[in-house]
This record gives structure tokens, sequence and C-alpha cells, in this order.
């Protein structure tokens, strides 16, 4: 028997996620059904089951800072000496600017400023 190889193995698992049968996959790719089971056996238990819920994380959209939606780490590397802006920080950035110039009025700008002679 051949060892059954990385794309073997995905398609094994999804031909079986799409209800064909043992004999069906093995004959479709040209394997042993014995190898198409053992393949399903050990498929079944390492990988998430469909009826299985996924956890996730909930986080407050007005807590986040444009820092935590940028991207710090290199992906080949792993070194955190960059800093990109992405999509989702550049729209936050506006969103911010857009209340703050919004909330200031003219005549606080004009308390902020010293004029000595004014």
């Amino acid at each position: 028997m051949a060892k059954i190889t990385k794309i073997q193995n995905y398609a094994i698992l999804w031909l079986n996620y799409q209800g064909i049968e043992s004999i069906k996959i093995a004959d479709e790719l040209k394997l042993t059904e014995k190898q198409v089971l053992s393949v399903l056996e050990k498929g079944i238990d390492s990988k998430v089951s469909k009826d299985s819920t996924i956890k996730t994380v909930k986080s407050s959209v007005n807590k986040s800072r444009s820092k935590d939606l940028m991207i710090t780490q290199t992906s080949a590397k792993g070194t955190k000496n960059v800093a990109i802006m992405t999509q989702e920080a550049s729209q936050l950035n506006d969103d911010l600017k857009k209340i703050n110039t919004s909330t200031s009025s003219s005549r606080a700008k004009n308390n902020i400023i010293y004029r000595p002679n004014g």
C-alpha cells in the first residue's frame, strides 16, 4: 500500500462530508477501502464534528483602538518591528476624527489659543 498524500486525505474527508460511501471514495481515488476507512477514523476523531459549536470571543467595538487593528508582526520571521495600517484601523481613525471635529466648537478653539495683544 502506498502512503496517502495530504491531498488524498483531504479529498477523502471532503467526499465523506458530502455523503459519498467509502467504496465509491476508494474507487474514485484509486485506493483500497481499508485505507479510506483508516483516514476516516483518524479524521473524525481529530477534526471538529458538524454539530459542535465554535468558541468565539466577543469584544466591544467602542473600546477598540486603531493600534489593536494594525498588523504589528511580520508573517515570515514573526518580528515585531512593523506597523501596517489595515482598512479597519483607517476607518476607525476616520470615524474618530469626524466625532472630534463635530463635537468641538470654534468658541472652544478660540479659548485654547493664547493671544497676548488681543
